[in-house]
This record gives C-alpha cells, structure tokens and sequence, in this order.
C-alpha cells in the first residue's frame, strides 16, 4: 500500500491515530481526512440496568482477524487462575472458525457462554449488558465500538488502529495491548470486581453521545465529502453572496 498511499491525492481514514501513523511512517504530511462511518443517535437512549449477573457482549465476526481465540484463553485464564466466573459472555456473530471457538469453550469447561447468531436487533443486547469487548488483531472503526458507547456502555478493546480516538483508557474504556491474554483477562477482573472503576467508565461512556454525536451525523459527514469533492475539483466551490 506504500506506493499507492504514497501517490493518491487524498487518503480516507477511519480515525486520526492512523493519519499520525501514515504521516510518521512516511516522515511527511500525507492529505487524509477523517471521514467517520454515518451513527444516527436518534432516539439513543442510555439506561442504567444492573444484572444480578454481569453480562459481557461480544459482537462481530467468527474470522481469523478479530481473535475471538484470544478471548476464550483470557476467560479460561480468570477461570483457572482467578476463579472469577460470575458472569454471561453473549457472543453474538457468525464466521468460520465459530464452531472451532465453541469446540474450545466446552474442553475448557466455560459454561457460562451463549453462542447465537447475529442478529438485526443487536442494541437490544447492547443496552442489557455491562460491558463489551473485541479482542481483535485489526479494526478500523468498529460500529460495534461506536453503538456500545453511545449507549453509555463501557468497553474493553485491543489498542490498535482508530479505537483509542473514541475509547478512551480508564475514561470509558479499559486498552489492551492486541493478543494479550493475561491483559484482556486482567482487564475483566477488574471490571467485573471493582465497583469505583466500572462506575466511572460508565459514567464516561455515558457522555459519548453529547461528545461524538455531530462526528457522526449526516450534516458532518456531507461536509467533509463535499470538501473532499471541492479539492478533487469535482464540484466548484460556490461563493456566498
């Protein structure tokens, strides 16, 4: 991709930690733009439910790239070495390696999973769980990650590409290093046993919406497309009378 970042007129992203990354790896300013997926927050309303049993949600693919793997082992880890297992982890996806991830849960005696598909419904689960997580190897913006904090809930996500421009460590979110186990094992202990922490991420994650809602919207996202046009020259700049 070095040839063709490097010879294009503009750069579309997804978030701008990777416009610093793109800008240091070719050590000049390369033109980006962040241009962020449309989220309407319309009727988004953020709910304070408490489960007698925490309920953490995975949504996404069964693909090689999110490394539902490395969640597994990390929930295997806080079974075997902490002995934590007062809670549901709802994975909600489709893909081929999800009967190779369900095959490991049960040799490693995990029963409090709940495999389903993916369903069109999702923010209802979203609103009924505590926390969600990704585990993945690489993202861009994922919607999972957007929907989850809009409605006010707190997430554990790898630290990679565009996510920690929205999830923010120890304010709505707990990073971790990608395909740390003992990290993302660590990460829901705590969330799972401290009280003050997850309060806190969730009051953060709770001001999500007032913080990100124009980024997403349609009047934002046109602009930038019609800015991106104007310098392309495929539309003409208009002149305000």
């Amino acid at each position: 991709y070095k040839r063709v970042i490097g010879n294009s007129n503009i750069v579309i992203t997804r978030g701008e930690r990777v416009i610093k990354e793109i800008n240091n790896f070719f050590h000049r300013v390369i033109n980006c733009v962040y241009v962020p997926n449309l989220y309407l927050f319309d009727n988004k309303k953020v709910e304070n439910i408490e489960n007698k049993k925490k309920i953490i949600l995975y949504c996404g693919s069964f693909s090689k790239s999110k490394r539902v793997d490395i969640l597994i082992e990390g929930l295997y880890y806080l079974k075997k070495n902490l002995q934590l297992t007062n809670y549901t982890v709802k994975l909600f996806g489709d893909g081929e390696l999800k009967q190779e991830i369900i095959k490991k849960s049960f040799e490693y005696g995990l029963a409090n999973l709940e495999f389903n598909s993916y369903i069109n419904e999702i923010e209802k689960e979203i609103i009924n769980s505590d926390v969600a997580i990704k585990t993945s190897e690489n993202e861009g913006q994922p919607m999972f990650l957007v929907e989850s904090l809009a409605y006010g809930i707190p997430v554990i996500m790898p630290n990679i590409s565009n996510i920690p421009d929205l999830a923010i460590h120890n304010y709505n979110a707990l990073l971790v290093e990608p395909l740390d186990v003992e990290g993302f094992a660590d990460a829901i202990y705590r969330l799972m046993t401290d009280e003050v922490l997850y309060k806190k991420l969730k009051a953060g994650a709770q001001n999500f919406r007032k913080e990100h809602e124009y980024e997403f919207s349609m009047e934002n996202i046109t602009n930038i497309w019609n800015d991106i046009f104007k310098q392309l020259g495929l539309i003409e700049e208009t002149n305000a009378k």
